[in-house]
């Protein structure tokens, strides 16, 4: 499969659609908006409950808000609606919350001026939580409320997390440093054994750093290397995904405008 042409910071997840959960991912395009494609998870022997595409395919994506530059996006399936997309995308014009509905499509439901950074969204109990990273400063809007906290090192990755919280990968001091931002308030730093490196990515229950020729990958306690040809990968997204008997992590890299998936073993 080879993507449509991409820039700045992509999100994969994997959602509740198929008979296995398909894949969802969402990429800034070079040219204005953001491109969705999804990955039919059906298995290629069937059953395929998903014929728009053929099983363990990627569609050829669908462009949105093209009437906007982005650099960054996060996006998550909810249970609300039921199974809507929501998306947080960052980039000049600041940063803004688009929601995916079977009846509407794609719609824009709120910005924020808040200029361009590194976004992040979740479902809570409560409701949904949405924010970005300007520079070292975390802004979190969850509920009508907005918090802010200010880091001591811009971070790499973020992620939040179904209670509430949120977690950032910054740099250490001799490694990259794992940052949770409770919803109530509390801020714990908790060192990890990833090498210092740049693009990182945070999802549950994993981390990846890319380093020259290879991604170092966090599961639990321990990383694993993995060489990559994808040249120098200049971003970096990565998710669980189970389908069947299979845990994998689904990693996406970024060179240039090309973005490659990687599957790999968790």
């Amino acid at each position: 499969m080879t993507f449509p042409p991409a820039h700045g910071r992509p999100a994969i997840f994997q959602g509740r659609y198929g008979s296995r959960g398909n894949l969802e991912l969402f990429a800034p395009s070079p040219s204005g908006g953001i491109t969705c494609c999804w990955f039919n998870s059906d298995h290629p022997e069937g059953p395929v409950t998903e014929p728009a595409i053929p099983a363990a395919t990627w569609s050829s994506g669908l462009v949105f808000g093209k009437d906007f530059m982005y650099d960054a996006v996060a996006a998550i399936q909810t249970t609300a609606g039921p199974d809507f997309l929501e998306v947080a995308a960052s980039g000049p014009d600041g940063l803004h919350h688009w929601t995916w509905t079977p009846a509407d499509g794609f719609t824009r439901t709120a910005a924020y001026d808040t200029g361009s950074g590194l976004p992040f969204i979740a479902e809570t109990p409560d409701g949904l939580v949405l924010g970005q990273a300007t520079g070292q400063v975390i802004t979190r809007w969850a509920g009508g409320r907005r918090d802010e906290l200010n880091l001591e090192a811009e971070p790499l990755a973020l992620h939040a997390t179904a209670d509430g919280s949120l977690q950032a990968l910054v740099p250490g001091t001799d490694a990259l440093d794992l940052v949770t931002w409770a919803r109530a308030g509390a801020v714990t730093e908790t060192p990890t054994p990833l090498p210092l490196g740049a693009p990182a990515a945070l999802t549950d229950g994993a981390a990846a750093v890319a380093l020259h020729g290879e991604l170092a990958v966090l599961v639990g306690i321990a990383v694993t290397r993995y060489p990559t040809e994808a040249g120098l990968i200049e971003s970096l997204a990565l998710a669980p995904s189970a389908m069947g008997t299979e845990n994998r992590l689904e990693v996406v890299t970024r060179s240039g405008t090309t973005l490659r998936h990687h599957r790999l073993s968790s």
